[in-house]
């Protein structure tokens, strides 16, 4: 079943809210520090620089077009592409009249572009929306339009986080066995079913995204992932920012840089269409 018509309305009401940009799109209101934003953008960074045709770039499901100006540092031109007409009627002025910046109202599972047309795709914030039906008729989509050797740069929510984990080895500490096997199975099945609602945030496995990618054409080329738990929980807390520097410090560490590289709730996941 494909629930876009749903998502749509959605994202059509939500638009006509007064709300700011960032609000419009963002799932919470907690702003990381400045020294955290840039270890993220600096990571990003380097998979928009690795891909290999910097003359165009597809960001689909662009939203009020917040990735707009840093797809513009890296490739030539930005063709921004939402489902809701309404959503990119929030895009502002200096990026709608940008010469290199095209707006296309357009959904993913019928991206309106020719086959083999397009070097480079990049998404963000979109298939944490989509149900998974929707998103394997995406996959298929992104396979298509994508030219020979095309890369694409996936964004998630990772249901593999860290803090799952850690709620696990509690488990196991206390002798909550049955609990802990719950939670394993339910952590370690990646085509779950799920009951889909337009609007909601969902986290799903990142296996899940790199077994769908290879399943249709595509290698893994790298990717990232940050953030160990759910700011809104740390905040409760008052233990964000603490968290923050904690995250930080260990991602330089070479040992915990590797334990922790799947961990994280936000994920990029660069891939590449292999052959035709």
């Amino acid at each position: 079943m494909n629930y876009e018509n749903e998502l749509k309305k959605w994202w059509d009401s939500r638009a006509e809210k007064p709300l700011s940009r960032e609000e419009l799109v963002a799932s919470g209101t907690y702003k990381p520090s400045s020294s955290y934003n840039k270890f993220v953008n600096k990571n990003l960074e380097k998979l928009l620089a690795s891909i290999q045709d910097h003359s165009y770039i597809l960001d689909a499901g662009c939203g009020v077009g917040l990735y707009i100006p840093l797809l513009l540092r890296w490739f030539d031109k930005v063709e921004g592409m939402d489902l809701s007409a309404a959503v990119l009627n929030r895009v502002p002025d200096s990026i709608k009249n940008n010469p290199n910046v095209k707006l296309t109202v357009g959904s993913l599972t019928d991206i309106p572009l020719a086959s083999s047309s397009v070097p480079a795709l990049f998404t963000k914030s979109t298939f944490q929306c989509m149900s998974r039906n929707d998103i394997e008729l995406a996959m298929k989509e992104i396979k298509r339009i994508l030219k020979d050797n095309g890369e694409a740069i996936l964004h998630f929510k990772n249901d593999n986080s860290i803090g799952y984990f850690l709620t696990y080895i509690k488990e196991m500490f206390l002798l909550q066995f049955k609990s802990a096997k719950k939670l394993k199975e339910k952590f370690s099945s990646y085509s779950q079913q799920e009951d889909y609602v337009a609007g909601e945030i969902y986290f799903r496995h990142y296996k899940y995204y790199e077994e769908l990618a290879k399943a249709n054409g595509f290698e893994i080329v790298n990717g990232f992932s940050h953030q160990l738990y759910i700011w809104r929980y740390l905040v409760n807390r008052g233990s964000a920012k603490l968290m923050e520097r904690i995250e930080l410090i260990l991602k330089r560490l070479p040992i915990f840089k590797s334990i922790l590289r799947h961990r994280g709730i936000n994920y990029y996941l660069h891939i590449r269409k292999i052959g035709g």
